[in-house]
């Protein structure tokens, strides 16, 4: 019995575990994700290769976001769940798995993917 109530508490303790880097992952997303990224690559079929033209993104406290690009600025929306980031702009929005080491920025989706390098 008491192999079995130790068990249980092992179980309980690595799901609390689990669940709280979770939330922690997606709290220091919020706030890493915060300022201007510029893109240095992005997936393609023969693997990741520079972007066609410069694109930058700035992420703002107040969830909202603004790309430029060489056609100009696009403003929208962002909101950051379970490791995830969903940019909405112009009545459509794309979620991407997001990741951030140091100043490396990594979105990804089954369709497509991006690095940035953080510059402000």
């Amino acid at each position: 019995m008491k192999r079995f109530l130790v068990a249980i508490i092992l179980i309980a303790v690595v799901f609390a575990g689990i669940s709280c880097s979770k939330s922690s992952n997606s709290s220091n997303l919020q706030t890493e994700i915060i300022g201007k990224w510029s893109m240095t690559a992005q997936r393609a079929n023969e693997g990741w290769v520079p972007p066609d033209n410069p694109v930058t993104y700035e992420f703002k406290e107040d969830g909202t976001f603004v790309r430029t690009d060489a056609n100009g600025e696009t403003q929208g929306t962002y909101t950051i769940s379970n490791g995830q980031i969903t940019l909405n702009s112009n009545g459509s929005g794309v979620t991407f798995d997001a990741n951030i080491n140091g100043n490396e920025l990594q979105l990804n989706n089954a369709d497509t993917g991006f690095k940035f390098t953080k510059v402000q």
